[in-house]
């Protein structure tokens, strides 16, 4: 079985129907918008003579940070202080 199916089959049993269409209206409104930055990307690469590739994968990497910056960590935090 492939992780793809793993995944699917995983979020369909986990989260109700209405949290699974909303979850993918907003991956295609996200989508749609990569879709139309796709080659402006690639003219800004081409521009300053870098690898679509390379910079593709640093907006990657940049946009998978993002999301994570305002998470608090907590593995070296005591039970006392998470209050």
């Amino acid at each position: 079985m492939s992780t793809y199916l793993l995944y699917i089959f995983l979020v369909v049993e986990t989260f109700p129907q209405h949290i699974q269409a909303t979850c993918l209206g907003i991956i295609e409104f996200i989508s749609q918008i990569g879709k139309f930055l796709a080659p402006f990307t690639v003219t800004i690469a081409e521009g300053i003579n870098i690898s679509p590739i390379l910079l593709g994968g640093f907006l990657m990497i940049l946009f998978m940070l993002i999301p994570i910056m305002p998470v608090k960590e907590t593995l070296v935090k005591k039970k006392e202080e998470e209050d």
